[in-house]
């Protein structure tokens, strides 16, 4: 994706100087913390959910080649 549409259309939004991979910093913590179980199924529900979304967004972007199909 990012060879086809350069590197600022695939970036992914972030909040507050944070972006989505950033998350990870937090498992340590909510482990010691006892908050494991919570994690998961938030993981559980979150992971999809972000899958679903990027998908959408990959097949909203225009690509290459695909107007010239439409003018043949």
């Amino acid at each position: 994706m990012e060879q086809q549409h350069g590197k600022d259309a695939t970036r992914q939004p972030n909040f507050a100087g944070f972006d989505i991979e950033d998350i990870l910093y937090l498992f340590p913590v909510v482990t010691l913390l006892g908050g494991l179980e919570q994690l998961l199924i938030a993981a559980t529900i979150g992971a999809p959910t972000f899958a679903i979304w990027v998908i959408w967004q990959f097949r909203s972007m225009p690509h290459p080649g695909k107007d010239a199909e439409k003018s043949l």
